[in-house]
């Protein structure tokens, strides 16, 4: 192989490249998962005010959970629902969440136990890491693209990316949307979210029959990973050192299942207690609910009992703020 033909190759392989982030970076998705762009865009906008911020971590118990407009009328901080999917890795979230952090903001950790659980696994097949990657590129190709053996993968997902902003460019086209181009995400997310993040759909208002979620597989397991506490540790002091706080907050679940689940969570509780540095507030049956309370799944709730979950929450949120100065996060 001639070394002009290298040259070539190399050349058309870099312009190819270009053309690709060029339209991954300029173009706005049609896909669901896409919605950690809007996230991500509401977490950097909250950041450019001196006002002090909450902002919730987790997945879809997150998003369809939690009621921020409430938090702020009582708390006084701007929040920021960080929910999407439990399939976008807690490590990833933390990412982002330290970018735009500031001293005097508080991070709320409050994933589904079924998260926890599989914390440090790496699966080929998630989903969430080409959206991970086209929301914060230096970590996913860090952590989620090991070279050469998850190569192949990279160049899909990146090909996945750009076929999906190409759809997007059709439909916004066709349909006159012109100015819906301009922004990133999801554009079929713009108008169903609030300016803080939570889900305003509102379809998720009437409970499932009771049979449906008993037969869900949660795929918890009986052992906590070990990595999750050291790196919550390592996430506790440097957040301390840049005066963010930081705390843990159980997930809402049936309380049918919290006792099948028992030995996971009895086990996450006491290594947070023994070993972990940031704060847990409340205990799992604060968060244990009827199944009555959730919809088309065990981590999601009726309207009706996110209230609840949110005075819940408010509650222990005002015990923490009274008994913690700025400075001092660790217990």
């Amino acid at each position: 192989m001639s070394r002009k033909f290298i040259q070539f190759a190399v050349f058309w392989l870099a312009i190819g490249i270009s053309i690709l982030t060029l339209l991954v970076a300029r173009l706005p998705y049609e896909h669901p998962l896409a919605l950690i762009l809007n996230k991500k865009d509401i977490l950097a906008k909250s950041a450019q005010t001196d006002a002090p911020k909450i902002v919730f971590v987790g997945g879809s118990s997150v998003f369809v959970g939690i009621d921020c407009i409430y938090i702020k009328n009582v708390l006084g901080y701007n929040p920021v629902n960080l929910g999407v999917h439990a399939g976008f890795k807690i490590p990833f979230l933390l990412y982002l969440v330290s970018i735009y952090v500031k001293r005097g903001d508080i991070i709320v950790l409050t994933p589904e136990y079924a998260a926890l659980s599989h914390y440090s696994e790496i699966s080929s097949e998630n989903e969430t890491f080409k959206w991970s990657l086209a929301a914060a590129p230096g970590f996913s190709l860090k952590n989620y693209y090991s070279f050469p053996e998850r190569s192949s993968a990279l160049f899909a997902d990146v090909a996945s990316l750009c076929q999906w902003k190409a759809l997007c460019l059709l439909h916004c086209v066709l349909f006159g949307k012109y100015a819906r181009l301009r922004d990133n995400g999801c554009v079929a997310y713009q108008n169903t979210i609030n300016e803080y993040g939570d889900e305003t759909k509102g379809n998720l208002v009437l409970p499932v029959p009771q049979s449906v979620l008993r037969n869900v597989d949660e795929k918890i397991k009986d052992t906590v990973d070990g990595g999750l506490i050291s790196d919550w540790n390592a996430v506790a002091m440097n957040m301390q050192k840049r005066g963010v706080k930081i705390c843990f907050i159980y997930p809402p679940f049936p309380r049918e299942l919290v006792q099948i689940h028992r030995k996971f969570i009895d086990n996450f509780s006491t290594l947070m207690k023994t070993r972990g540095m940031i704060p847990v507030l409340g205990t799992p049956e604060d968060f244990a609910f009827e199944y009555e309370c959730f919809t088309d799944s065990p981590n999601h709730l009726t309207q009706a009992c996110r209230e609840k979950r949110t005075k819940r929450i408010i509650e222990l949120l005002k015990t923490f703020l009274e008994t913690r100065r700025p400075e001092n996060v660790l217990p």
